[in-house]
């Protein structure tokens, strides 16, 4: 069984996907139990006649934990994105109005739209991208799995260890978007001037960009409290599967 995990993760399998497959080629995961630890859990799981699965090892909980971190600024860039997405239509709107603009307003609405849905579309294609990633961990979100009691405390853990820098980027993140509108609530109760719409379209502008950057900070440090609640949501799924 050690040879055969060593062989697939030589061959380019994920330690993980190779786990997975030795459990499978063995065909009788009883028999792997007093080496996984899973004694316990596998009895009581054939005594209810419920399908066993291979129990959570500390590598991959590390490695679901390592993706999430590392995709937590992509996440936050793809929503940042979202919320971006309708400041050209927002401006050219504003600039429509102005004398001169070489752009009538149907067509700036137009031109506004396709930007949107441009900018949109990245964040989306991002999004999917994201999600790919995370799909070698299926099983861990699905509660497909037997628990390991030394990597459930890990997991829970996790963002304990990682608290403070969670806390300061959460903090920045309220400070940004409270303050968010404060430029739009000046520029809306200020006498109304010739560019009162170009002051309120910059202002607004302004507002959806404190949001973007605050939901960045906000979901780049998250990424510890994600993991371990993606696996203490499949651990739910199992246990209520039980029930």
């Amino acid at each position: 069984m050690v040879v055969g995990h060593a062989n697939l993760i030589a061959g380019g399998a994920t330690p993980n996907e190779a786990m997975v497959q030795v459990v499978m080629d063995f065909g009788n995961l009883s028999e792997l139990a007093p080496t996984l630890g899973i004694s316990d859990d596998v009895a009581s799981a054939e005594a209810a006649g419920q399908a066993v699965y291979p129990a959570i090892t500390m590598e991959e909980a590390q490695s679901f934990a390592e993706t999430h971190r590392r995709e937590g600024p992509r996440l936050g860039i793809a929503v940042g994105l979202y919320v971006l997405s309708p400041i050209p239509l927002i401006l050219l709107l504003a600039a429509a109005d102005l004398p001169g603009f070489f752009l009538n307003p149907g067509i700036a609405i137009g031109a506004g739209i396709v930007l949107l849905l441009l900018i949109a579309a990245v964040g989306t294609m991002m999004v999917v991208g994201i999600s790919g990633r995370f799909s070698p961990f299926a099983r861990l979100q699905e509660g497909r799995f037997t628990q390991d009691p030394s990597v459930v405390q890990w997991v829970n853990e996790l963002p304990h260890r990682n608290e403070r820098r969670f806390t300061a980027s959460l903090t920045v993140a309220v400070l940004l978007w409270v303050l968010s509108p404060a430029a739009l609530i000046v520029v809306s109760l200020a006498p109304p001037t010739p560019l009162q719409g170009m002051w309120l379209a910059a202002s607004t502008v302004l507002l959806l960009v404190l949001v973007a950057i605050g939901l960045y900070v906000f979901l780049r440090a998250a990424w510890a409290s994600s993991a371990a609640g993606a696996i203490n949501r499949g651990l739910a799924k199992r246990v209520s599967a039980r029930a």
